[in-house]
């Protein structure tokens, strides 16, 4: 996990700043892609040092993640509710990835507070 951590982390905090920075490029702005970007870019940086000291500061990052999902998925319900044209497509080799990264910083944090209590 010490290979893979700095490459999941790098990997959502790449696409979570795609999400608030493809806002800006196409000129729209959407509460969900706002929230699930700004939730996985601050979950990144946390799972670097902050998430490792107290449980708390865990439990705070879990939350980012699962918020961060949640929003994912709501904004690609409003993409297919409101953008239904032939050939659309939600960018699911992105963002599939992405959902898959913040599910494996959950499992990850989620061993780390087991580590800290076994100890």
């Amino acid at each position: 996990m010490k290979i893979a951590l700095p490459l999941i982390r790098g990997y959502v905090l790449f696409v979570g700043l795609s999400f608030l920075g493809g806002q800006l490029f196409f000129g729209y702005f959407e509460w969900s892609a706002s929230v699930g970007g700004l939730c996985g870019v601050l979950a990144a940086v946390f799972t670097g040092g902050f998430a490792t000291r107290t449980r708390l500061a865990r439990i705070i990052t879990i939350g980012l993640c699962v918020v961060a999902l949640v929003a994912v998925g709501f904004n690609a319900y409003q993409y297919y509710a409101h953008y239904n044209t032939p050939g659309n497509y939600y960018a699911w080799f992105m963002i599939g990835p992405y959902c898959a990264g913040l599910a494996l910083l959950i499992g990850y944090l989620i061993g780390q507070d087991s580590a800290h209590d076994a100890a």
